[in-house]
């Protein structure tokens, strides 16, 4: 199984400006992965857009999707259609790129509302959003994400209903955790339609004053680890995604506080320990 980092991974490395685009390819050929994600995070977009393909083969790197930022958090029209405008901007860049995969998410919350009060708006918008990415030769990917469209359930229904090959699933192994599923349940059910994947771990804790600290929607608090150090089935998920014929990049994701370098190759080295021991690298 193929590994890659998403450029998210060293977000705050970004915040605090001692990374850029270029930096963040060197840093991952140095780590060893076959390809990155990109996207969002740059300097002077339309400079650095001409310059990505080089930088990737001067590493020797694969791109293997664009991250989107959008929201749906709102059913007024004219915030659609910015989240519209996000999306269709990011496949332009991707199909610039040559990369064939756009990374979506539904919304991380909207008050008083849950994925079954928006699908009678959002299902035609996602329609349009797909038929777009078509004409682009792009495939849309639905990260499981915050707490709407982020239960398999949902999801399961999204492709239903759209009903489009270019429509399929990035597979976020821990964010079920936010809406109180089961991760081994919600890969098992996504696995088939899963094309890109986000590896990342959450440790369930009683307490906890970390800014990082989130709250499922069952009460539990979890918060962000290095990958190995939490408490997801690494290897239970890799085993699902194996035995469905999964081909997509393992990216890593690492949100835990601290050293985005430091906590990055250490989740990618606790990815490499569990592909070793199941006989996949």
């Amino acid at each position: 199984m193929k590994r890659s980092i998403t450029i998210y991974s060293l977000d705050r490395a970004f915040r605090n400006e001692s990374m850029d685009v270029r930096g963040f390819l060197n840093f991952s050929a140095e780590a060893g992965v076959e390809a990155v994600d990109v996207g969002y995070y740059w300097k002077d977009e339309s400079e650095e857009l001409l310059l990505l393909p080089n930088w990737a083969k001067e590493y020797n790197l694969q791109l293997g999707a664009y991250i989107c930022r959008n929201d749906f958090n709102s059913s007024d029209p004219a915030d659609i259609a910015f989240q519209c405008g996000l999306i269709e901007h990011a496949i332009d860049n991707a199909a610039l790129l040559g990369i064939k995969f756009v990374r979506i998410f539904i919304t991380w919350f909207l008050f008083d509302q849950t994925y079954w009060d928006i699908k009678s708006w959002l299902i035609p918008v996602l329609k349009n959003l797909v038929a777009y990415a078509q004409q682009e030769n792009v495939i849309l990917v639905i990260e499981n994400h915050g707490y709407i469209g982020n239960a398999s359930v949902e999801l399961l229904d999204i492709l239903n209903e759209v009903g489009s090959d270019h429509l399929r699933i990035l597979l976020d192994i821990g964010n079920f955790l936010l809406v109180g599923e089961n991760p081994l349940d919600g890969i098992r059910a996504l696995a088939p339609f899963t094309v890109h994947v986000h590896i990342k771990d959450f440790r369930i804790v009683a307490e906890s004053d970390s800014e990082d600290a989130l709250t499922t929607k069952d009460g539990r608090i979890i918060v962000p680890t290095i990958v190995g150090q939490g408490d997801l089935d690494l290897e239970g998920s890799l085993t699902i995604l194996h035995q469905s014929g999964c081909a997509g990049y393992l990216s890593i994701e690492c949100e835990a506080p601290g050293d985005a370098r430091a906590n990055t190759i250490a989740s990618l080295h606790a990815l490499d320990r569990t592909l070793k021991k199941l006989g996949l690298r």
